[in-house]
């Protein structure tokens, strides 16, 4: 099947080219970017959902 989860594509990838670990950590990279960007731009929302749990209304 084409379509994989990126952990799985990326330990299909690993396990293809794990003789060259430079491109491991570059696909390594490319998966982590777009998580550290959609936290950065939420940081905001995560850090107050963070802060109002456990407090009472």
């Amino acid at each position: 099947n084409e379509m994989k989860t990126i952990p799985v594509a990326l330990g299909h990838f690993t396990r293809a080219h794990g003789q060259y670990p430079g491109s491991s950590m570059a696909a390594a990279t490319l998966v982590v970017i777009p998580v550290i960007i959609v936290y950065l731009i939420f940081q905001r929302n995560f850090i107050k959902g963070i802060s109002m749990t456990g407090t009472k209304y």
